[in-house]
C-alpha cells in the first residue's frame, strides 16, 4: 500500500469516527427521551397505564428501545470497520 492510499484510509477512518460520534451523542439523546417516557408511564396509575395513553406510551417506549438498539449496533459496526481499516494501514 503506498502513502496515498493509506492517506485515503486514514481520511476515511476519521469520517467514520466523526459518524461513530453523531451516533452516540444521537444514541444518549434517545436513552433519555426513553428514560422520560418510562418515567411517565411508571407515574400512571395502574388503571391509566392499562388505557389507550398507557398503551401508547408502552409504544413509544418500545420504539425508543428499538432505536437506541439500532444506534447501539451502529456504532459497534463503526468500531469494527475502523480496526479493521487500522490494520489494513499497518499491514
Amino acid at each position: 500500500m503506498n502513502k496515498q492510499d493509506r492517506k485515503e484510509i486514514e481520511k476515511s477512518i476519521e469520517e467514520i469516527q466523526k459518524a461513530r460520534d453523531i451516533i452516540n451523542t444521537q444514541k444518549e439523546l434517545i436513552e433519555q427521551k426513553r428514560d422520560e417516557e418510562q418515567e411517565k408511564f411508571d407515574n400512571l396509575s395502574e388503571g391509566l397505564q392499562q388505557s389507550e395513553k398507557g398503551s401508547r406510551l408502552e409504544d413509544a417506549i418500545q420504539q425508543l428501545d428499538d432505536a437506541l438498539n439500532s444506534a447501539e449496533t451502529a456504532e459497534s459496526e463503526c468500531d469494527y470497520l475502523i480496526d479493521y481499516l487500522q490494520a489494513a494501514i499497518d499491514c
